[in-house]
């Protein structure tokens, strides 16, 4: 029997579940992935932040106890119920209240802008009620819990690896074109293309779609601090910037959902957003803290109906050997790790299917 050879483009989370399906489905397959930048895991994972001297998560990840695609991947159990902070009664009060704001962190975009078709998918794919409270939070670690794990599953990762061009030959990819290399493609090697949908758009016929951005910025305090009540991550209704915050020993971590509108500058915003966590915690403070801004400005498809009818609704491409994994291709779904896990399952078994009717 001929050997299955599989190659990932991109190596975000959605590429990295692709992966482990595959080695799932084929466990003497080769699996190799090309990534651009020199790390694995896309939004995930972790930096050396030499400013601030601290280990740092690119972006603060949460997830619901009801992922389990994104369990699976992280293997945590330390679960916890969110209070939310109340930024107007100055009061801590049950997240059940406040199911705008969670929502808007969910779907990083007001529900009232948002289609229902990806409202009603929410509920029924990623909040059943049972653990829809449960949360976990990440903490600067995810290159070692969430990242690193995945790469038992490859069997060859080339990084510095940037896309430039796929050659067809008829309808299948026959050759992939890199900045300094290429690689051949037999007729029964498989592509999953898992690079973000900007960038995935260049090489197939692929929507270019509208997306929403997201804001966080880390504060290294001179010691540990708490939240109100001695909570280490909380949501908070009311306020101008801040609407989670997370602690993990001297850093404070703050997120900013659907931050389109803010064009701050970084000075501006650190400045605004520590005086707002100040008003939280109820203490004064002289000065602000050194802090690292991380802007991501295509952090999340936008999901109004428009743009929900663009998405691909399906992992298949004009290409019978190529397939694309990511958030943005789960078309009802909103973008989130439980959401890119899922496109990388479903593009690994649809190529599964794939190599089955070519056998």
């Amino acid at each position: 029997m001929q050997e299955n050879n599989f190659f990932i483009v991109g190596g975000g989370m959605a590429g990295l579940t692709a992966a482990k399906y595959i080695k799932k489905f084929f466990p003497k397959s080769k699996v190799r992935l090309f990534e651009a930048s020199n790390r694995l895991g896309g939004r995930c994972g972790s930096y050396f932040d030499k400013a601030l001297n601290r280990r740092l998560d690119y972006a603060v990840h949460a997830i619901l106890k009801s992922n389990h695609e994104a369990r699976k991947l992280w293997g945590q159990n330390d679960f916890c119920v969110p209070s939310f902070f109340d930024f107007n009664s100055k009061k801590i009060a049950s997240p059940f209240r406040y199911f705008d704001d969670i929502a808007l962190a969910a779907l990083n975009e007001p529900l009232g802008l948002v289609d229902k078709c990806v409202i009603k998918a929410m509920f029924w794919k990623l909040f059943p009620f049972i653990n829809a409270a449960k949360v976990y939070f990440s903490q600067n670690t995810q290159q070692q819990t969430l990242v690193s794990p995945q790469v038992q599953y490859l069997d060859d990762v080339f990084y510095n690896h940037r896309l430039c061009e796929i050659v067809p030959y008829g309808n299948h990819a026959q050759k992939l074109v890199f900045q300094n290399s290429a690689v051949k493609l037999r007729r029964r090697d498989v592509l999953i293309l898992a690079l973000d949908n900007m960038n995935a758009s260049h090489f197939l016929m692929l929507p270019k779609l509208k997306h929403n951005s997201i804001i966080n910025l880390h504060y290294l305090t001179s010691q540990p601090i708490f939240l109100p009540n001695g909570k280490s991550f909380m949501g908070v209704h009311g306020a101008q910037f801040v609407q989670w915050l997370s602690v993990h020993q001297n850093v404070l971590s703050v997120t900013i959902s659907f931050a389109n509108s803010i064009h701050l500058s970084d000075d501006e915003l650190k400045r605004e957003v520590w005086k707002e966590i100040c008003l939280i915690r109820n203490v004064a403070s002289a000065f602000v803290p050194p802090c690292r801004v991380l802007r991501f400005k295509r952090a999340t498809v936008a999901l109004d109906a428009e743009n929900v009818a663009r998405r691909p609704s399906s992992a298949q491409t004009l290409l019978d050997n190529v397939f694309v994994a990511g958030d943005w291709t789960m078309k009802n779904l909103p973008s989130s790790i439980e959401t890119a896990a899922l496109s990388g399952k479903r593009a690994a078994l649809q190529a599964k299917k794939f190599i089955k009717s070519i056998s």
